[in-house]
């Protein structure tokens, strides 16, 4: 590369990169939804955590404790995950596009260079893929933990209501012997 000629002044025609951007914005379609449902779950467990119709002292039951937490956690890497293959997936499109104009300009620049810009650009669309896996699998264990809280707390409720049911048809007839 001459001392004139900057990496960015070279032209990449548009047909070599549309492809490679639209393969990009699929992906992040994919990790904006996966981050925007994370972003939802985070609420449902705090209205769980926060219902007033939920008796008190029903998260003392440990399965209940354990999995809400684990839901909230598991919404929260997966959102930060999201995050993470958004920003890093972009940083490998720019040393992609940078890969194409040190390769256009060729045998002037060395090889050495282009080398260590596809070796960056492939780590970063690793890291990228791997990011967005990981998201879609915690969003998964997020929703089955969620599940699994909301059905335990049911069924602890029911459990509750049940005990005041049959506590309350004692009572009754134990006030009418007194009498």
């Amino acid at each position: 590369m001459s001392q004139s000629q900057s990496i960015g002044s070279v032209d990449i025609p548009e047909d070599h990169l549309a492809v490679d951007f639209a393969v990009l914005e699929h992906y992040q379609k994919v990790s904006s939804e996966l981050l925007r449902i994370s972003l939802l779950g985070i609420p449902v467990v705090g209205y769980m955590a926060t219902e007033d119709k939920i008796p008190e002292g029903i998260f003392a039951h440990s399965g209940i404790l354990i999995s809400t937490i684990a839901s909230l956690c598991c919404f929260a890497l997966s959102a930060s995950l999201a995050l993470l293959h958004r920003y890093v997936s972009s940083d490998g499109m720019s040393d992609h596009i940078q890969l194409l104009r040190l390769e256009a300009l060729g045998k002037m620049e060395g090889t050495d260079k282009i080398e260590k810009r596809r070796q960056k650009r492939n780590t970063a669309f690793k890291i990228s893929s791997l990011a967005l896996a990981f998201s879609a699998i915690f969003l998964a264990l997020a929703a089955a933990a969620l599940v699994l809280a909301i059905s335990l707390t049911l069924k602890n409720i029911g459990r509750s209501q049940s005990i005041e049911a049959d506590k309350t048809m004692v009572e009754p007839s134990a006030n009418t012997e007194m009498k």
